[in-house]
């Protein structure tokens, strides 16, 4: 068996933070952890790309979802 990193591999396409997050009223704490990530995703993986993993626009003001805000870090918006 032939094993490399996850960082080399051709099978990874990107990495997702998370499964639809909403922030709700957390938003600088959101947006801050969105850069923490990435920032380290990158720094361990600089051959992949990031998401954040939003669901996109949603009905709901209070979910606290910004989809350009929550991109600025990410490399595509899922």
């Amino acid at each position: 068996m032939i094993r490399i990193p996850y960082s080399s591999s051709p099978a990874i396409f990107a990495w997702e933070l998370a499964n639809e997050p909403r922030p709700m009223s957390h938003r600088p704490a959101y947006a801050s952890w969105i850069a923490r990530q990435a920032k380290l995703i990158r720094s361990l993986d600089p051959n992949h790309m990031v998401t954040v993993g939003s669901e996109g626009r949603t009905p709901y003001p209070e979910a606290g979802v910004d989809v350009v805000a929550d991109h600025e870090h990410a490399d595509f918006m899922t």
